[in-house]
């Protein structure tokens, strides 16, 4: 029941910076006489125009040979603009190539697309597919998107046990985001067993990863106090439902000496004391993971 914390505008820009391709670093320009992959793969780093347009020039070559990382890198070019217009669309192109060759970090990149609809229609099942073919490889950030979506119930059907899995794979392989959706699994008693130790373990090594945890114990927060807010909130839409609405006898004649109103409020109690019942342990859980959360944010 707990909502993930990953938005997309936070997160694209930090996939393509984990691919080598938003942060500008301070080495010197380039000078041509270097090698085609070296200036490719420093295509961010290059400020001299005409160095850059030599640069496009090489990987436009063998992207049209086929080459998988060729049409990565000129993907990453039209998604931030780097020595040509910014275009969502060829980036998809791109990317796409690069997927349909076998490339998982291309794959994740196009099976996101799909999912926001940037530079593409939205798709949902091309969402699993692309992210899926990407984990097979064992792509962390594949992984922890298909965790994200099994868990959620998004394009598949909801599996926390298998979102637990797959969180644990991209925990392996060192992924921080993964690892504090992990922490929250134990901590929330998702897919698996509660353990507060292993939640602990696993936000202490999330956030020496460098995880945002504040971001997770907002999401945490608000999940928690819509929880609590429920009751009230089914309350005040039973009010509104009947205000300005003149009183009249209930529909079922057996009952007939009770309002409708007063029928429908008696049912919307019952059900509420059986729902409370049900959030209380939830809402407890999600006060002992945001405990926990401060508790190593502190230290």
């Amino acid at each position: 029941m707990r909502v993930n914390q990953m938005v997309w505008p936070i997160l694209y820009p930090t996939l393509l910076l984990a691919f080598g391709c938003a942060e500008r670093q301070t080495t010197e320009p380039q000078s041509m006489s270097r090698e085609a992959d070296e200036l490719t793969t420093d295509l961010n780093d290059i400020q001299e125009p005409e160095q850059q347009r030599f640069a496009l020039d090489q990987l436009r070559v063998r992207a049209a040979q086929g080459d998988p990382e060729a049409n990565f890198r000129l993907g990453q070019a039209y998604s931030n603009g780097l020595g040509v217009e910014k275009d969502s669309e060829r980036a998809f192109e791109h990317f796409l190539a690069s997927a349909e060759a076998g490339l998982a970090k291309s794959q994740v990149l196009v099976a996101l697309m799909f999912h926001t609809g940037e530079g593409t229609q939205h798709d949902g099942e091309e969402v699993i597919k692309w992210c899926t073919r990407a984990a097979e490889q064992d792509n962390e950030l594949a992984q922890y998107w298909l965790g994200i979506f099994h868990e959620g119930g998004v394009y598949v059907s909801r599996d926390p046990e298998r979102a637990f899995e797959l969180y644990t794979k991209a925990s392996d392989a060192g992924l921080a985001e993964a690892q504090a959706q992990l922490a929250c699994c134990f901590a929330l008693e998702s897919g698996t067993i509660r353990d507060m130790a292993e939640a602990e373990r696993w936000y202490r090594t999330a956030f020496k990863n460098g995880a945002d945890l504040q971001v997770i114990r907002s999401d945490l927060s608000t999940t928690a106090l819509a929880f609590a807010n429920y009751p009230k909130e089914r309350m005040e839409k039973h009010r509104a439902k009947f205000e300005n609405v003149p009183s009249k006898p209930c529909s079922d004649p057996v009952l007939s000496h009770l309002t409708q109103e007063q029928y429908e409020y008696d049912q919307m109690m019952m059900e509420l004391q059986v729902i409370q019942r049900e959030l209380r342990p939830e809402i407890q859980r999600l006060s002992d993971a945001i405990a926990l959360i401060d508790q190593v944010a502190q230290q």
